[in-house]
């Protein structure tokens, strides 16, 4: 019976072996491309953050003009009131004026007149005047009469001129300062200009900065895409090798059970790859912490910003990142087979192990390995250590969890302490 079984274990085995679909990208292939994405993805990054800067500033410059433009704009309505002031007191004093004017006018014609009677009369007039006094104190009073009529002439005469010079010198003077004002107005208008240009230029180049980052964003997105795809064919690729690894396995072990009926000695189930974690406990996911001791989180799953990764790591993080010195054990969360136990890129030193839930697990930056591929590995069992290998900044674990061997998740909604 046992044989029979043995027999279709390794007919199983050999058919997936025939079944798999072959990937034209191989897992170095693969992992080159996730590098290379990565790599122009932190510089488009890195230009989109320096562009967004720019931006920033920018727009702190147009602040400045509008701001600049508004004051301007408030100090020409001011002005516009003072012009309109200066206007009207103009037209006052300029009716002013022409009424002083048509007074002195007038004036001057009744003093023509009176100097036309006295050249055609001669001194006769005067003298009619005062001879037809009745007696002497008449002779006085008339002859006095006629110097006063002679003095408010000539002090009319002059007041109106007085009169005249005064309006006239106030409306030069209010001409003037109109001219002051409405040249002010227009240095405000050629001020005003120029912030608007000064504004208009800034708008063009934050128009331009703008339409930078949308280049440059389209290529961090274009490089998300192709990293997504190359970690969802290395998830494919790990499912089939679990897959092809768990049929070896079945296979060995239908083998040794053969061997062992049929008396041959064999040595027993292979020796475990390291010692549980004492005191480490399963916690409800059914997971066990890789670091008991160690639950410092330095780096989440998930966006993080340029400037945390010192210019090495991505800012799309696709694991959690553990702090732990170097040479810490690193205990399997659940058990598995170990799909890969090399250097992988950036990740440096890494294990991956396909777990028995259809799931995959990736240590990264690891000092060394306890494990060697395809061997398989319990829950608790030391499977390498802790290091700084790789794109890394100093000693730590990145684990990463693959949900369906396809899709990277969160490690800390299953494995968590």
């Amino acid at each position: 019976m046992k044989k029979k079984i043995s027999l279709i274990v390794t007919a199983l085995f050999c058919l997936s072996l025939f079944i798999s679909p072959v990937y034209a990208a191989t897992k170095d292939e693969l992992q080159q491309q996730k590098d290379d994405a990565s790599a122009k993805k932190e510089a488009a990054q890195y230009q989109v953050d320096m562009t967004q800067n720019t931006i920033e500033g920018i727009q702190t410059e147009i602040s400045k003009a509008n701001a600049e433009i508004d004051r301007i704009n408030g100090q020409i309505s001011t002005l516009d009131g003072q012009i309109n002031d200066l206007t009207a007191n103009l037209e006052r004093t300029t009716a002013e004026l022409e009424a002083a004017e048509e007074k002195q006018a007038k004036q001057e014609e009744e003093l023509k007149e009176r100097v036309r009677v006295m050249y055609m009369y001669g001194n006769e007039g005067y003298m009619q005047v005062l001879f037809s006094a009745t007696d002497f104190a008449d002779f006085i009073a008339k002859a006095d009469m006629m110097k006063s009529i002679v003095q408010a002439d000539k002090d009319c005469a002059t007041a109106l001129e007085k009169t005249r010079a005064e309006v006239e010198e106030k409306k030069e003077t209010i001409e003037t300062n109109k001219a002051q004002v409405e040249q002010a107005k227009a240095d405000q208008e050629t001020a005003l200009q120029s912030q608007q240009s000064v504004k208009a230029q800034k708008d063009e180049l934050l128009a331009k900065n703008q339409q930078v980052v949308q280049q440059y964003q389209a290529e961090v997105n274009k490089q998300d895409e192709i990293l997504k795809q190359a970690d969802a064919e290395l998830a494919v690729i790990a499912q089939q090798e679990a897959e092809a690894l768990a049929a070896q396995r079945a296979q060995e072990e239908a083998e040794r059970e053969q061997a062992a009926q049929n008396g041959s000695g064999g040595s027993g189930s292979d020796a475990d790859s390291g010692s549980s974690s004492g005191g480490n406990v399963v916690v409800s996911s059914g997971f066990m912490w890789p670091l008991p001791g160690n639950y410092t989180i330095t780096s989440w799953f998930g966006y993080r910003p340029a400037s945390d990764t010192n210019g090495i790591g991505s800012t799309n993080h696709g694991g959690m990142d553990i702090a732990a010195s170097t040479g810490t054990p690193i205990h399997a969360p659940a058990g598995g087979y170990v799909t890969k136990a090399s250097w992988y890129g950036g990740y440096g030193n890494c294990i991956m192990v396909a777990m028995d839930n259809g799931d995959t697990l990736l240590f990264g930056h690891l000092s060394g390995y306890n494990v060697s591929y395809g061997q398989r590995v319990n829950q608790g069992d030391i499977i390498g250590y802790v290091g700084s290998t790789g794109n890394s900044t100093g000693p730590h674990l990145h684990l990463s969890y693959f949900a369906n061997n396809v899709t990277p998740v969160d490690p800390w909604d299953y494995i968590y302490y």
